[in-house]
């Protein structure tokens, strides 16, 4: 029976979104909350296979464990037919690997997802739990430009910094000597196959800002041997060199990322983010000034706008009553908003101006 026609547990089979090593991953309908939903299928061969299946329980133990809106959701971890798929919030749009390989990215689209991604892994370091595998495909930016972290198999749990725990995710996959994750975004300790901690995704995150930037991996290289080599010995190229626009504090940022010593890289997310968000174009919201008084009536430029600008009394203070004539409309320093003006008028006299046709009302004060 074709995929199409399938229906696992509630859920209607729609299309296959990808596939990989470890399983598939399809698109599909929740029949009883009628919402689109992708569903990752284990491989069938991998189905029996222990190591498999503890990584599968380990992504969606460490995903679910976390409440965030750059992180990919999991709503359901269960078994069909002797076979383990995972329930996640379905993604419409592409991963950042598709993105960097149509080349650099825009540096205001590079700065929004680095504090996204930072804001994400500072929240998943406060439970304790440290991806190992960021990389561009494990990015998904979606249609309205927010980016998502995806696949948490190969999360480390250590103790977390807020207190809380994460009561089922296994730590049986991580092994001493055995390095884990992508090669071209590993760190320098897991490539050695050492004790990692939270500073090791930062790394590898600045690896991904590196690429958005400059659209190559910061170590590139023909075979794995020969990227191991680099990201242990040798220092990416500059960026400044790879593209004119990139400011001097963002090839700081990333260059302190990619440090090789964890203790001279950047030791929190939110430190990174902090830095990051810094260098974001700030929103410039202009308040209107109210338009200056001048020491004698000007005749206003426009018809049915502003009843006066004098002074009180012309400067003759206590010889009448002060009105305040408060124009609604037409009025050019406000946009339209209502303004007051001392025009110094009686209030008859600002009464008969507001007759007059002028738009407003008359106060006294």
């Amino acid at each position: 029976m074709e995929k199409q026609d399938l229906r696992i547990s509630r859920y209607r089979i729609l299309r296959q979104l990808g596939s990989g090593g470890m399983g598939e991953v399809y698109a599909a309908e929740d029949e009883r909350l009628r919402r689109k939903v992708a569903i990752k299928l284990i491989a069938a061969d991998k189905a029996s296979d222990s190591a498999a299946r503890q990584r599968f329980e380990r992504e969606a133990q460490a995903a679910s464990a976390l409440n965030h809106p750059n992180i990919c959701t999991i709503f359901e971890i269960n078994d069909h037919e002797g076979q383990p798929f995972l329930v996640m919030e379905y993604l419409e749009g592409q991963d950042l690997g598709k993105l960097s390989a149509a080349g650099p990215a825009e540096l205001s689209s590079l700065l929004k997802w680095g504090v996204e991604l930072t804001d994400a892994l500072a929240a998943a370091h406060s439970h304790g739990i440290v991806h190992r595998d960021i990389k561009p495909a494990n990015v998904f930016v979606n249609n309205r430009g927010n980016a998502k972290i995806l696949d948490f198999g190969l999360a480390m749990l250590q103790e977390p910094s807020n207190g809380d725990t994460v009561s089922k995710l296994s730590t049986a996959l991580t092994c001493m000597g055995s390095p884990m994750g992508t090669v071209a975004y590993m760190s320098p300790e897991q490539a050695r196959g050492e004790e990692l901690d939270a500073r090791t995704d930062l790394f590898s995150l600045g690896a991904v800002l590196y690429e958005l930037a400059a659209g190559q991996t910061p170590f590139p290289g023909p075979t794995p041997a020969v990227v191991f080599s680099s990201i242990l010995t040798a220092n990416p190229i500059p960026l400044s060199q790879t593209r004119t626009d990139v400011p001097p504090e963002l090839e700081r940022i990333i260059n302190k990322a990619l440090q090789k010593d964890r203790q001279a890289r950047y030791q929190s997310a939110e430190e990174m983010k902090q830095d990051l968000n810094r260098l974001r174009p700030r929103q410039r919201t202009t308040h209107p000034r109210s338009p200056a008084r001048s020491p004698t009536c000007r005749q206003p430029k426009t018809s049915r706008a502003l009843a006066c600008c004098c002074p009180r009394n012309g400067g003759r203070v206590g010889r009448r009553p002060n009105v305040v004539f408060s124009a609604i409309e037409n009025d050019p320093h406000r946009n339209g908003l209502s303004s007051l003006h001392d025009c110094g008028l009686t209030f008859s006299e600002c009464q008969s101006r507001q007759k007059s046709g002028l738009s407003g009302r008359c106060t006294s004060r």
